[in-house]
């Protein structure tokens, strides 16, 4: 088994960060990181990406993208040669331990893989998606009342959306929108026309 100057097992020290970060110990987190750079930055913070999905998900749903600006920063400051560097990755740890926690993205991972490879589960096509997007959806004559009726229907939407009406009356009066907007001509200033 790879091992640290210091007789830490790498793996071991892996799930030793991955399990105090669940836990919200972050002094031991931090150290089992310090450890873990001084053997293997790069599986240090690809462990890290892992948590911030695996653990942290959409409890917090810009862990993802704090951890990879933070290790970012800790490659160009090191690569500059600034020590301060090892702040990016404090800061990436003490961020992950002290975010709320979900494991949702991982069980739901796990649920639905694990029925499509295991058990061979198929889910039928709803009614609601054979639309005018669809072979089937245009046979049956849906066009943009059907889509508007069933195929925008969204849950879980936070404000209510002023253009839908006014979307619906547009497209259904001109049958849609053409792939590209005419050019639209340059301004007068612009224009090189002779004056005689």
């Amino acid at each position: 088994m790879p091992q640290t100057s210091r007789g830490y097992d790498i793996y071991e020290l892996l799930s030793a960060l991955q399990k105090d970060i669940r836990r919200y110990k972050e002094y031991q987190a931090v150290f089992w990181a310090a450890e873990l750079e001084s053997f293997n930055p790069t599986a240090l913070w690809n462990r890290l990406r892992v948590i911030a999905s695996e653990d942290i998900g959409i409890a917090n749903p810009l862990a993802p993208l704090i951890i990879d600006v933070l290790e970012k920063e800790y490659n160009s400051a090191k690569e500059r040669g600034n020590d301060s560097y090892r702040l990016f990755l404090v800061h990436a740890v003490l961020f992950l331990a002290r975010s709320r926690k979900s494991r949702i993205v991982d069980d739901l991972l796990n649920v639905v893989y694990g029925e499509i490879q295991h058990e061979d589960k198929k889910l039928p096509i709803p009614d609601y998606a054979l639309d005018m997007h669809t072979l089937r959806g245009k046979k049956m004559g849906r066009g943009f009342d059907y889509f508007f009726s069933e195929g925008i229907k969204l849950s879980n939407e936070p404000f209510q959306n002023p253009y839908t009406e006014k979307a619906k009356e547009i497209l259904i009066k001109h049958g849609g929108l053409k792939p590209e907007f005419k050019k639209v001509p340059e301004p007068l200033e612009q224009q090189t026309t002779l004056v005689n």
